[in-house]
């Protein structure tokens, strides 16, 4: 069998595997961290709800969230400081009991960056203060847990008969739509957030295509006077980040695809095949932001080296425009 039999059969197995993609668990860390991380009242609300607190200036807040422009392996959501507190915010979609290990990688960090700011001297007589830490995790994936969950670091530990010198608690909160009504009530553009993701799960369990079920979940919130100011300036943003991000399971594709190959035996099949899917990952993650240039999906098209494909892919996946993706890829277009 030539060429022209194989190619087609392998890009129609490509094509079904494609829309069986889903939506990206990301798109909701990074919806979450756009909607708290850049509206200092938003996020005083959601501190002054977890902790029965009051506070009413938000000046009082100072961001200390680690990001991946200097900490390339060390990235939180959400990390800020007020009345002596350390705050660290994480969002899951899907539940891990490895949290509290992932915290106490940020806290130390953080206070390596606190005793550094202050120029304290660690090896000294006095008393180095550090704010007290809270760790909170707030989940809205499909596994069934309590409104509020404590996860310890201690449960990972080997020797259960040895006292622990070392303990981190971290405060899991279920924020899924009818979760934790007491917060959301005292929070409530944390009930609007947990409104627009729940719609959009209800309009994915009911057979509607992702770039509807976003588009539609946008539309009824916005109907509904749900995070109005928010969708209304930031529309066209949160589409493409809720409706660009699929989950693409590298491990899962190459599996696949290796299949393909042996049962067509053909390994340039899979190579074909792996650069073609590639490419159609990047488009579609670019399309968000508007009609790619022909030139462009021809450039992209057309790269051969797939270590350049993975490269873009994640840049597209972070980019904030087409232009935005050209200049950091370098694309010569």
């Amino acid at each position: 069998m030539g060429k022209k039999g194989i190619f087609p059969d392998i890009r129609l197995r490509l094509n079904m595997y494609m829309r069986g993609l889903q939506v990206n668990r990301k798109y909701k860390d990074r919806l979450f961290c756009a909607l708290f991380g850049q509206d200092r009242e938003a996020l005083l609300q959601l501190y002054n709800a977890l902790n029965n607190t009051a506070y009413t200036d938000s000046g009082q807040l100072t961001i200390v969230t680690l990001d991946n422009i200097i900490y390339m392996k060390m990235v939180n959501d959400l990390a800020f400081v007020i009345a002596g507190v350390l705050n660290l915010y994480e969002h899951q979609s899907t539940y891990n009991p490895n949290m509290p290990l992932r915290f106490l990688l940020y806290i130390a960090e953080e206070y390596d960056r606190i005793t550094h700011r202050q120029n304290t001297d660690i090896y000294g007589e006095k008393l180095v203060v550090l704010p007290t830490p809270q760790c909170v995790v707030f989940y809205n994936g499909d596994k069934r847990t309590e409104d509020e969950e404590l996860l310890r670091l201690s449960d990972a530990f080997q020797n259960k008969d040895i006292p622990a010198d070392l303990e981190l608690t971290v405060h899991l909160r279920n924020i899924n739509l009818g979760q934790n009504r007491d917060l959301m009530s005292k929070c409530p553009k944390l009930w609007e957030y947990a409104s627009l993701v729940g719609r959009i799960k209800e309009n994915l369990t009911g057979g509607i295509p992702p770039k509807a079920a976003v588009e539609e979940a946008v539309s009824y919130c916005l109907v509904q006077g749900i995070l109005t100011d928010f969708l209304r300036e930031n529309r066209s943003g949160v589409l493409g980040m809720l409706r660009a991000l699929t989950e693409f399971d590298e491990k899962k594709h190459i599996r696949l695809m290796k299949q393909y190959a042996k049962e067509d035996g053909h390994a340039e099949g899979l190579a074909e095949g792996m650069l073609q899917e590639r490419a159609t990952v990047i488009l579609e993650l670019l399309s968000a932001h508007g009609d790619v240039p022909e030139k462009l999906r021809m450039f992209i098209a057309g790269q051969t080296d797939i270590s350049v494909l993975r490269s873009w892919t994640h840049i597209a996946a972070n980019c904030d425009s087409i232009s935005d993706f050209i200049e950091k890829t370098e694309c010569d277009i």
